[in-house]
């Protein structure tokens, strides 16, 4: 939806209902730091997701309300060239249907592997309890970063599954975040996949977006040979000329416009 829902003819209103987090699919937070900042920057700026109700695997019972006001004809063109520089790590724990003191237990483990960063690391804690909680008890964590010149966040998030630890879970989704950071351009290799289409269907201008090497798996290249087949345009990807692990994505927009958002 958040690929479709800018270029909606009306403000966009839908209500999710099943699961807030898995191991497979982005979490709520994950959306809400990872890739709405994503949308902001190409010029979706009036976007709300709240969550009404958390909802663990395997039997969900959560419920999603994602908003968007910001109807937009195209995308704007952006240049972003820099990698951000880390000024602050923050995070969210929850759980649903169990005590309490797991999300301390994950805040904690996940401080201690973050600590020696030498960033200030604040992770706030999220307890559901009752109805609003689901229908399967568990819990999870999601850790971003902050920087102060660049919009965008390198995000990581995990939940358990059965027989793990609080402290398990912890200690991955913080070792995650500093391998995400280490091999990341501007962006984390989850982000990519929207911006890259943002950038496709923006304006009949050059693109360009810093992104490292470490980032082109094989998802990506079939994501490529996709864009090419349905937009008939192509990335094109040169060395950086100050870090020999960093690439310049490169595209030129194919100048699609919102029919319903033209303006006279």
């Amino acid at each position: 939806m958040l690929y479709l829902a800018p270029f909606s003819k009306k403000k966009f209103s839908i209500l999710f209902k099943g699961l807030t987090a898995s191991k497979t699919d982005a979490g709520l937070e994950y959306i809400k730091w990872g890739l709405l900042p994503v949308l902001e920057k190409f010029g979706v700026r009036d976007v709300e997701l709240h969550i009404l109700k958390r909802g663990s695997p395997p039997l969900g019972g959560g419920e999603v309300h994602l908003i968007v006001n910001s109807l937009i004809p195209q995308p704007v063109t952006v240049h972003i060239l820099d990698i951000q520089k880390i000024s602050a790590i923050r995070g969210i724990a929850y759980c649903t249907r169990v005590s309490p003191s797991v999300v301390n237990r994950l805040l904690d483990a996940s401080r201690s592997v973050l600590k020696n960063t030498g960033c200030e690391v604040n992770i706030t804690t999220d307890v559901w309890r009752g109805e609003n909680s689901g229908k399967s008890p568990g819990f999870g964590l999601t850790l971003f970063t902050e920087s102060k010149k660049i919009p965008f966040r390198y995000v990581v998030d995990d939940i358990g599954v059965g027989g793990e630890t609080p402290e398990d879970v912890g200690e991955r989704v913080a070792y995650n975040l500093l391998e995400v950071i280490a091999h990341s351009g501007c962006l984390g290799r989850s982000q990519l996949d929207l911006a890259f289409i943002l950038m496709v269907i923006g304006k009949e201008d050059i693109g360009r977006l810093i992104i490292n090497r470490d980032q082109i798996d094989e998802k990506l290249v079939v994501f490529l040979r996709d864009i090419k087949e349905v937009f008939g345009t192509e990335f094109y990807f040169q060395d950086d000329d100050e870090n020999d692990k960093m690439l310049i994505a490169t595209v030129k927009g194919i100048g699609f416009t919102n029919a319903s958002k033209k303006i006279a």
